[in-house]
């Protein structure tokens, strides 16, 4: 819990609005000074000497950002600073220091002009969960980019809150879906797509596993158009295109509902 040891600027202007515009401005810079002073003041304190090769010991401010990302692994860097109380500043030098020191990546997820555009976000690495002393909820794929896990993660979670039968990288019939659920009875493959490039390879695997339908969800309008404009150029098309939905990403209602969290 972070207790506030400055008033805000609303209430410095209450306490102060009979002074002179001169003078409270005067009073509102050193206030600024002071915080900024303070944060580099937290930063030198929490940091101790380490062997340069080894990960330093986490502080309390880094030890917060792990456990805000693990809690919710939606909230980009700006609303993880706010929702922790850390300056800007303090906050940019945490993100470097657990950077550096392997335990969160950066990376970005592109929620849609219609839902705020590009956000950039934390993920906990193996050693970020190992300082926290926690397990991760899924395992990234060797191979898979940390966008593509959290689209994933992001879509499984959409629909186990919704009730409906979930799992990340279900398992059918020896063939692996992004994620599988099951719906009105029936199992459906859903295939998180960045690019079209494996995009008919996943709609085949999937059928040919014996999921019921799959759902071919894209990035972006450009990306649907061009899966689209190979699935209809498939060999099998015309076997396939009554068990095949397409999507974009922005149209999952939990995309609105981080743009205004």
């Amino acid at each position: 819990m972070y207790v506030k040891m400055f008033p805000t600027d609303d209430e410095a202007y209450a306490d102060f609005r009979t002074l002179n515009n001169g003078v409270f401005q005067s009073m509102l810079s050193e206030r600024v000074k002071l915080i900024s002073e303070k944060d580099k003041a937290a930063d030198t304190k929490n940091n101790t000497k380490n062997d340069p090769s080894e990960p330093h010991k986490l502080n309390r401010h880094e030890r917060s950002i792990l456990f805000a990302v693990y809690e919710d692994p939606t909230r980009c860097i700006t609303k993880l600073s706010s929702f922790l109380g850390l300056s800007s500043y303090l906050m940019s030098k945490k993100k470097k220091s657990l950077i550096k020191d392997g335990y969160v990546e950066q990376f970005t997820v592109n929620l849609g002009k219609q839902s705020g555009g590009t956000i950039t976000l934390l993920a906990i690495t193996d050693e970020g969960y190992k300082a926290i002393g926690r397990e991760p909820k899924s395992k990234k794929l060797q191979n898979e980019s940390w966008e593509h896990h959290w689209w994933k993660n992001q879509i499984h979670e959409f629909y186990r809150k919704k009730g409906i039968p979930s799992e990340i990288e279900k398992s059918f019939n020896g063939k692996h879906a992004d994620v599988g659920i099951v719906w009105k009875g029936e199992n459906v493959a859903i295939e998180v797509e960045l690019t079209p490039k494996n995009a008919i390879q996943n709609i085949v695997k999937d059928v040919e596993a014996g999921f019921s339908r799959v759902v071919s969800c894209a990035k972006n309008k450009a990306v649907q158009n061009a899966i689209i404009k190979m699935f209809e150029s498939y060999e099998g098309y015309a076997d396939l295109k009554e068990k095949v939905t397409f999507r974009i990403f922005y149209e999952f209602g939990f995309v609105k509902e981080i743009s205004r969290s």
